[in-house]
This record gives structure tokens, sequence and C-alpha cells, in this order.
């Protein structure tokens, strides 16, 4: 079975002085030696041409020599009006190739389309195209190898490559420079190309840990929010025109307004943070249950309490009616602490007024 698929791009073709490749031969043995070592690390390639001018024949060369090529490990992609490619090692190990026509008549559009089914490229020499498979993977995020040492696009893509700001080191970039091919350079190189892959998918997983992470805090949160408001709307249940003493009555108008309050604030900040609006990730739900129920405690309190003030009362008990309070109460806290996070950060983000200062003036001396 494959471990990884490695897209080979690059040309090493003497007769185009616009490649601008040094090292021709080096570098023909280079590509082998990284055919060999890729079969050896069990990483399927991705090919285009068996035209001599081209890297894939030397890659492929080494690739078989190996004999450590799996069944069909070596994938031919070509273009559908394009004549199928041929390579010589066919007639050795007729098993490890596969080959895939492209739906696509152009060829450009079934070269560039295949590096979102790659796991990993790897550029020597080469021209434009090879210059902007290689910008595609790097944009891409895709682990990339580009030997700097033979010229051509691949030294172009290999000065882009940032190891502060992808999936490379230092010490792997600088080995993509060295101009000694061998078995051992070979293999320190695919040992780049899949130490970076398992970096992608640590950091992957990374992402899908941390997405999934959120997604629980969400739900629960959500769950808190729910229950809150659930609760407020039991107590509007259980105090309409009931008969109820007076201090549950006062604490189920004291509460609802409280409850929902805490709700609404914590149902904003869940649908700020599933839109990725402006809100803290950090932002605990807690804090902000808590700021909502004051909100929701104020804005309940002044208007429940101009209409007890209103309300006739019997040797202190509380008229049943007095129990149609609740739901109102409820509404208004619930629209408090839907408010209160924007209030406050207006005022937050509010620039201070500019403060005019009168112009200084010496006082004049008196003789």
């Amino acid at each position: 079975m494959v471990n990884a698929w490695v897209a080979i791009f690059g040309s090493l073709d003497p007769t185009r002085s616009d490649l601008e490749i040094k090292l021709p031969e080096n570098a023909k043995v280079a590509a082998k030696h990284l055919g060999r070592a890729l079969a050896d690390r069990g990483c399927g390639i991705i090919v285009y041409s068996g035209d001599p001018a081209y890297v894939e024949t030397d890659v492929v060369s080494g690739f078989v020599e190996s004999e450590k090529a799996q069944p069909e490990s070596i994938l031919v992609v070509y273009a559908r009006k394009t004549p199928q490619p041929q390579f010589k090692e066919q007639a050795i190990k007729p098993s490890c190739f596969k080959f895939k026509m492209d739906s696509n008549h152009s060829w450009e559009v079934s070269f560039y389309r295949s590096l979102f089914r790659v796991d990993g490229v790897a550029l020597i020499g080469g021209g434009q195209s090879t210059f902007v498979a290689g910008i595609l993977a790097v944009a891409s995020g895709l682990p990339v190898v580009a030997l700097e040492a033979y010229g051509g696009a691949a030294s172009g893509v290999w000065e882009l490559l940032t190891p502060s700001e992808s999936l490379l080191t230092q010490d792997e970039k600088d080995a993509m420079a060295e101009e000694s091919p061998s078995a051992s350079w070979a293999e320190r190189i695919v040992g780049s190309l899949l130490a970076q892959m398992a970096r992608r998918k640590d950091a992957f997983e990374m992402r899908t840990e941390s997405a999934r992470a959120r997604r629980r805090t969400l739900a629960i949160e959500a769950g808190i929010s729910a229950l809150l408001l659930f609760s407020a709307l039991g107590l509007f249940v259980w105090t309409w025109d009931a008969q109820i003493e007076r201090s549950r009555l006062l604490t189920a108008i004291v509460a609802a307004p409280i409850l929902a309050g805490a709700s609404a604030s914590v149902i904003r900040t869940l649908w700020e943070r599933a839109v990725d609006s402006v809100v803290p990730q950090g932002r605990p739900a807690w804090l902000m249950a808590l700021l909502g129920s004051v909100a929701g405690a104020i804005s309940g309190l002044l208007y429940v309490i101009a209409q007890l003030t209103a309300l006739p009362g019997n040797n202190g008990s509380l008229a049943p009616i007095a129990g149609r309070l609740v739901p109102f109460a409820l509404l208004t806290g619930f629209l408090a602490g839907f408010a209160m996070d924007a209030f406050f950060r207006r005022i937050r983000d509010q620039a201070p007024p500019e403060v005019q200062l009168p112009p200084f003036r010496v006082p004049e001396r008196k003789e």
C-alpha cells in the first residue's frame, strides 16, 4: 500500500537555455537517487511525461531500479487529447504503472489540477509551468522539496520557502541546496518530505480537535442558555393568575428578568462566536451570563417597581393579578441582556473627546 503520493515536476532539457539549468548530469543522478529513496520509503509518484527532456524519466528510472516499487505506484496523468506517455521501464515492471487520462483536453489543466490529489511535491529544474506548480503547492500548504542546486524554476521556488512560515525546517531547506547527490542525501530529502507530511497531518488534527472542542463548548453554552430561558418561562407559567404568597411572587418577579437577561447575553455571545464575529473566543460564558443577569435585573426592576406601586394591596399581600407582571419583566430582562454586550462594547470603542486647552500666555510683568 502506498504511504503517500508525490508529484514530480521539472525539466533538465539541455537545449533550453531559458531554464538556466546548473550541473545537469548531477541533476539527473539526483533525480534517480530521489526515485530510489521514494520507492524505499513506500511512496508513490505522479508523473506526466515520458520525454527524456523531463525529470520524470530519471525519477521513474531510479524508482523502478530500487526493486521496491509497489504495483500501480507510478501514476501517469495525461490530458485527453495527448498521446499516452511511454516509459522504457514499462517493459521491466509493467505492473508498477497506472495510466490515468484526465477528462480535460488541455495538458495545463490536467497538470495543475493533479496538485489537489497529492500529498507532496518534488521540483527539479523546470521552467514556467514548474514554477507555477511550486507556487500553487506552497500557497496550498503542501509539503515541498525544491532542489536549488540545479537551477531552473525549482531554484526560484526554493527561495520562496520560509521555514518560519511553513512546514519546513532550516536544515531541511539547506539540504535542498547541496550539490553532491548520493543515496544518503536522497534519504534525507525524502525524509524531509515525509516529515513535512507528518507535521501537516498533526496541524490538521490540531485544527480539527480545536474545532471539535469549540463546537462542544458552544453546545454546552447553548444548553445553559436554554435552561436559563426555560426556567424564566417556567416562572411565567407558575405565577400567572395564581394564588401565591407574597414572598414567592416577588421572588418570581425578580428572578424572571435575571434569568432571561443571563440567557440573552449568552445567546448573543454564541451567535457572534458562531459567525466568527468580534467577540473574543476566550470570553467565558459565566461572565456573560453574570453581566446579562445584572442588566436584566436592573431593567426588569425599573419596570416592575413602577407597576407594583400602582397595584392595590390587601394587608401586605399582593393581588393575583400581580403575577401578570412576570412575562413583562421577563421580556424586559431578555432585551436588556441581549443589548448589554453591544452597549458596553460601544462605550469601550468610543474615542474619548478631544480636550481643547487654551493657549498659554506669559503674564505681562508690571513695573
